[in-house]
């Protein structure tokens, strides 16, 4: 006959466990336990500990039982140094920005909010290559995340492609036509040109394709001397191209930031706040402040 107080026991450990949440290996070790102890009880009701093996096997039982409850007491404690990791994990990840044009490669910058000039972006988040460890998880966020270093990547290049390209272009000129003209007035130039032709050719985004708009106002403010050179290498097809490449990935970026920062804030942030940051992507997530805790 089962002890009257083992169903007592089963409930209370099993309340426990799910009151505490933890995983099936308490579960398991828990209910072994429980029930090596039952069987036990059972087999030797007539006859209490005739001889030494019985004695081992229930010092045995109870060891289990014992070490059961202390794991489940013990995991209680890493999960709440777990849940302030994850916690402190969102806070700064809820302090990201984007910036693409400043860091290299990394486009995660840190907003800082200022209540007179109001949003700032200024450096580079702490711990951020941890908390990516986190962010891997997220597929779609993580990915967006990828796409905006590899957009950023291009636009660099096309930006430092476009400016070889209109430097040589106007030194080119002015050598032909025999002028004299100081670096700071070619440099000049070489913005103004830029910013002239990408004033006439706007990249919009339209039923998912880039189209040109034009023509759209930009400010002009070429010297003089170089009205001519500006007038005629405008119309340079090649410039002209270089410049709408430039715009397109300007636009991805842009579009990238805008999909990454929603993605971050629904799926990643606002999630983990919502579910008391147990949520299995952020859970899987390892990184070198919290494998010791798992």
């Amino acid at each position: 006959m089962l002890p009257s107080f083992m169903p007592l026991l089963l409930i209370v450990w099993l309340l426990l466990i799910r009151r505490l949440g933890y995983e099936k290996l308490t579960l398991a070790l828990t209910i072994v336990g429980f029930w090596i102890a039952a069987v036990y009880s059972i087999v030797t009701l007539p006859q209490r500990f005739p001889y030494p093996v019985d004695l081992a096997l229930f010092v045995l039982v109870t060891v289990l039982s014992i070490a059961g409850l202390i794991y489940v007491l013990t995991k209680k404690e890493i999960s709440m140094e777990l849940r302030a990791h994850y916690q402190n994990l969102i806070q700064r990840m809820d302090q990201w920005s984007y910036l693409y044009d400043k860091y290299g490669d990394e486009m995660i910058c840190l907003a800082t909010k200022d209540e007179k000039f109001g949003t700032r972006r200024s450096g580079i988040p702490s711990k951020l290559e941890n908390d990516k460890k986190h962010l891997e998880k997220f597929k779609v966020t993580y990915k967006l995340y990828l796409d905006g270093k590899k957009f950023s990547k291009e636009y660099k290049e096309q930006d430092a492609k476009t400016d070889r390209l209109f430097k040589t272009a106007i030194q080119k000129r002015i050598a032909e036509k025999g002028l004299v003209i100081d670096e700071t007035e070619q440099i000049k130039l070489t913005w103004m040109l830029q910013m002239v032709i990408e004033g006439e050719l706007k990249v919009f985004a339209i039923d998912g394709k880039l189209t040109l708009v034009q023509p759209i106002f930009a400010p002009d403010d070429t010297p003089p001397a170089l009205h001519g050179i500006r007038d005629e290498l405008k119309q340079r097809q090649d410039l002209r191209q270089s410049i709408y490449d430039r715009l397109v990935a300007k636009k991805e970026i842009e579009t990238n930031e805008h999909e990454f920062l929603a993605s971050l804030r629904n799926e990643v942030i606002e999630r983990s706040k919502e579910t008391d940051y147990s949520i299995p992507q952020l859970r899987n997530g390892v990184c070198a402040d919290c494998e010791h805790l798992k």
